[in-house]
This record gives C-alpha cells, structure tokens and sequence, in this order.
C-alpha cells in the first residue's frame, strides 16, 4: 500500500488544502499538537507531553481498519495509532479554546469537526505524525492524509499562531488586520508589530507573542449527546451532517 506524502515544508502543507477552509479546526489542532503536546530530547525523538493510552484531550486508539473500499488509511505497522481531533470526545474540552471556538460557533457547518491528527506510538515517542480528514460519516479520505515530518513540526514551533495560519492560507491579509485593535497599543509586552512578505505581497499584522484568546462558554450541554462510531475507531458528529463524499 503506497504510504501518504510527506510534508516538509509549509507552503506543501498549504497548498494540501488540510484544514481549510473555515471552520475547519485542523491547522489550529496541528499547531496545537507541535506546541503543547510534544518536545524534542537530544537525540531528535518526538516525546509525548502527554500520553496518549491516557486519553488526555480526547487522543484514543485508531484501528486502522479495512476501509469499504478494502484499503488501510496508514501502513500496516507494529506500533500503536492514536488519534485526536474529534471535539465530541470526553477530554476534548481540554483543547485550547482557540481550537474548538469555531467549531462552538458554527453548530451547523458539516465541516467543523472533520479534521484529526493520528499519532504511532513508541514507547514514550511519537514515531509518525499524520494528518487526515473524513470523507464520509465512517471513512478517512486517502487521498487527504499526510505525513508530517520532524522538520516540519519544528518549523511550526518556531511560528507564533497568527503567522502559522497566515502562512498556511487560514488566515488572509484582511483577517490578519482586524486581529489588531486600538487597545492592543498599550500592550507593548506582549505584542510586536511585524512586517512580513508571504506570498508576493506586504502582510502588516499585529503578532500576538502569547497567542491569548478570550474564554468562549463551556460546550458540555452538547457533549451530553449520543456519539457514534465509526468503522475507523473515531466518534464523529456526521450524523447530524450532510453524509455526502468531501471533495
């Protein structure tokens, strides 16, 4: 089975389309998942933060089933698969609420929830870090699934939010603008105004170096609906949702 791409920079993973466009949460899991759920030992391992068998922030087993179609999503390998990306899970109210508040915001969009990030797991390592999209209530779309790269994670380590979704196309030039208010004059300490050239033309943006975001209200009266599974091992939110095939 041929094995997914590799990403190893992030104009590759822009030009993937993964997580976008809004409200699809996939690009803030990833930075998310680079920043606060992994760090780097001396030998370049990618060693978990937190475990996954623990299902901290909603990270469970992923089967790698035989899809419909007869096919695996991933290589057939020894090690165990984690995912995590569903925001229907227990523990995914842990998440930072710069990843789920478009998903509380937009109840009814079919793409909210599509998103997820699987994991190999070796001992107290990630070996392989792979990103991927549902095609349909029950399946993971092949040709949406990437492998993302060392490198690539440490790129996205180096970036402070904003710039990582301007970078990767979430953000555009006009959304970057409105990111910036009169009140954010006076927080010297804790912005930068930067100039940057991302493809072809001037972004001006205010940098927010902490990546703040306002508390938005608690999602637990919809967490207390029935969730479903999935040949794949994932709860997913389909079943309220157009259950065409995502092109």
């Amino acid at each position: 089975m041929p094995k997914p791409p590799t990403l190893n920079e992030l104009k590759r993973l822009e030009e993937t389309g993964f997580g976008k466009p809004y409200p699809r949460h996939g690009l803030k899991l990833l930075y998310w998942f680079a920043h606060d759920c992994l760090y780097f030992d001396d030998d370049n391992e990618m060693c978990w933060q937190y475990d996954p068998e623990e299902r901290y922030f909603g990270f469970h087993l992923f089967e790698n089933r035989i899809d419909k179609n007869g096919d695996q999503l991933l290589p057939e390998v020894e090690l165990d698969y984690y995912m995590v990306g569903n925001l229907r899970r227990a523990g995914a109210d842990d998440l930072p609420d710069y990843v789920r508040e478009d998903y509380i915001q937009n109840r009814n969009h079919s793409e909210r929830n599509m998103d997820r990030i699987i994991v190999s797991v070796d001992d107290e390592w990630f070996d392989r870090v792979y990103v991927t999209e549902h095609s349909d209530r029950t399946d993971f779309n092949k040709e949406a699934t990437y492998c993302i790269s060392r490198g690539l994670i440490m790129i996205i380590r180096r970036l402070t939010l904003e710039n990582f979704l301007t970078e990767t196309g979430y953000w555009t030039e006009e959304d970057s603008d409105q990111s910036y208010t009169e009140d954010d004059d006076d927080d010297d300490d804790e912005y930068d105004y930067v100039v940057r050239e991302i493809r072809g033309w001037t972004l001006e943006a205010n940098t927010d170096l902490i990546t703040g975001y306002s508390r938005l209200p608690s999602d637990s009266d919809q967490r207390s609906e029935e969730e479903s599974v999935d040949s794949s091992g994932d709860h997913d939110e389909y079943e309220n949702c157009c259950k065409c095939i995502i092109l």
